[in-house]
């Protein structure tokens, strides 16, 4: 063995010497395996033979060695490529060495596999575009920024609301710019920004506001905002997440609901109205009807001071019954109030109404 086979042996990489008709003539431990020769104990011809074959069997490789090769033109000088070997990828370097004792230059060929870390590259870059297609699914906004509140990242959604209030629209031009300058237009987010250093990336806490923006086309367009911490490892707090929600239709439906439910609370108190002024009149005419038939059954009969009782009652319910008519022509409001000991009255209501001439 020679004492160039003896240094390199060992090493923890695949490494070939090449003489200059790229013949190995060291090599390795690693490089043997990554070829699939066994290794020997002690090299012979008829071993770097075994060794050069499986070499020139990997015809491509050959050809972008040499290719190398007549790159390279100074002891110490380097040439790289990549070489994918099936489903393994090979970062390789061809460097110049010293020829011995004056014989042709040799070549060095060093191979680092790349194959995991490809693997790792691409599952995150697939992980990357999955995360991008879902913020951009998302109908909320979502804005992305670092520790020092520069946007990293922004969907769709949110550039696409940008663009309605007329500020810039896209990724690339909002990429690296300043949050807080970006949203300087609307006085709520620009409040809000200001408390994120403190609150999201100092404190860890998350902000709720609402703002107001008035779109393109004139519409005015409420919307709600959380920032919160954007952790990662350990903890740590990189930066803030931003979303961002139209709310002008729900709460347009809560301002409709809440009138529906006074309306209905006012024809409850219609209801009432109805029923007590039903109940006084009813009251008032029942006398009417019942004093108007005595008096027309047993007129003859009855002593005149009792007629005239009768008729004074008559004439008192039928003023009651005049008073109760011009309270409802008058009647301005109504509304419902509930008695506030429940344990004294129950569930009774009291009907108010107010005229015109209070």
């Amino acid at each position: 063995m020679s004492d160039e086979q003896r240094d390199i042996e060992h090493l923890p990489v695949p490494y070939l010497a090449l003489d200059d008709s790229l013949n190995p003539v060291s090599a390795s431990r690693e490089a043997w395996r990554m070829f699939g020769v066994r290794v020997p104990l002690s090299p012979a011809r008829e071993d770097w033979a075994t060794l050069a074959d499986a070499l020139a069997n990997k015809r491509e490789l050959i050809a972008m060695v040499g290719a190398s090769t007549l790159r390279l033109r100074h002891v110490g000088s380097t040439d790289r490529f990549v070489w994918r070997d099936g489903e393994r990828l090979f970062a390789v370097t061809v460097v110049v060495l010293p020829g011995i004792t004056g014989s042709d230059l040799r070549y060095g060929v060093c191979f680092e596999d790349k194959t995991a870390q490809t693997l790792y590259d691409r599952e995150r870059e697939n992980a990357r575009r999955y995360l991008e297609a879902t913020l951009d699914s998302l109908p909320a906004g979502v804005t992305v920024t670092d520790a020092d509140l520069r946007i990293t990242n922004m969907n769709r959604a949110e550039t696409d609301f940008l663009k309605s209030v007329g500020a810039a629209g896209s990724l690339p031009d909002l990429a690296g710019r300043s949050a807080p300058d970006v949203y300087a237009m609307f006085p709520e987010c620009a409040e809000a920004w200001n408390r994120a250093r403190s609150d999201v990336l100092s404190g860890g806490q998350s902000i709720e506001h609402t703002m107001t923006a008035t779109v393109a086309d004139g519409t005015i367009r409420r919307r709600a905002v959380s920032i919160a911490p954007l952790r990662q490892a350990e903890e740590r707090i990189a930066g803030t997440i931003r979303v961002s929600e139209d709310i002008t239709e729900r709460e347009r439906m809560a301002a409709e609901l809440r009138d529906a439910e006074a309306m209905a609370a006012r024809f409850e108190a219609v209801q009432g109205v109805v029923a007590t002024l039903n109940h006084e009149i009813n009251n008032a005419l029942t006398s009417v009807l019942g004093n108007a038939e005595m008096l027309r059954m047993l007129w003859d009969r009855t002593e005149p001071e009792a007629r005239q009782a009768m008729l004074v009652d008559i004439h008192a319910q039928a003023e009651k019954i005049a008073e109760v008519t011009n309270r409802l022509l008058t009647l301005k409001d109504i509304r419902v109030e509930r008695y506030l000991d429940d344990t004294k009255y129950g569930d009774d209501q009291l009907i108010v109404w107010q005229p015109d001439s209070e």
